[in-house]
């Protein structure tokens, strides 16, 4: 186990029991820690042999696994219009930040569905290259959602949903700042491909 808390906690000076059972709860949880990696092989594995549309995006920290489809959003655009692609940009009214303006309850939804980004603090969300990761988690998680409700997996609704959150979406309700939102990425969008 390489986890330097355990470690620690292990070494601190104990009654003799938990000297003999120590080595013993460590080396347990090691092998727990591998079997758990082989299992997460065997899905990767398996995921790429039939394939079902995963794809890894990788960074040099981590590996996040997110639908094929969840690259069409064009992240630049989100970050222009979220923050004029400012890394350090913070919204005081939602406690929104980062150039992807993620909220803290967005950047908590990430981290519970995507296990391999929890050892990320809020304060991550000014890191460009770790927002980039949790926005492209995000648009994943998003695509979930939409199948969960039996909605369609339109742009308009991707879109809608990162800017207005699933509820409202779901609900058939499209706020006017959504709308707006929508035509400025397509118009932003249609700029970029002349």
């Amino acid at each position: 186990m390489n986890d330097p808390f355990i470690k620690a906690y292990l070494n601190i000076s104990k009654p003799d029991w938990s000297k003999k059972i120590a080595p013993k709860v460590l080396a347990y949880m090691e092998k727990e820690e591998k079997r758990k990696q082989k299992i997460r092989s065997a899905f990767i594995l398996i995921g790429s042999i039939i394939g079902v549309g995963i794809i890894c995006l990788f960074s040099s920290c981590n590996m996040v696994r997110v639908p094929a489809h969840a690259g069409e959003i064009d992240l630049r655009i989100i970050a222009q219009i979220e923050s004029s692609g400012n890394p350090k940009a913070y919204n005081a009214k939602s406690g929104a930040c980062g150039m992807y303006q993620f909220t803290p309850i967005a950047w908590l939804d990430v981290q519970q569905n995507f296990p391999e980004l929890a050892k990320y603090p809020f304060t991550s969300a000014y890191e460009p290259q770790v927002a980039r990761l949790f926005a492209k988690a995000y648009f994943a998680l998003i695509d979930r959602y939409l199948r969960h409700f039996g909605l369609e997996n339109t742009l308009s609704n991707q879109l809608a949903c990162y800017n207005q959150g699933i509820g409202l979406t779901r609900k058939g309700i499209l706020s006017k700042e959504s709308r707006d939102y929508i035509a400025k990425y397509k118009r932003l969008l249609c700029q970029e491909k002349v």
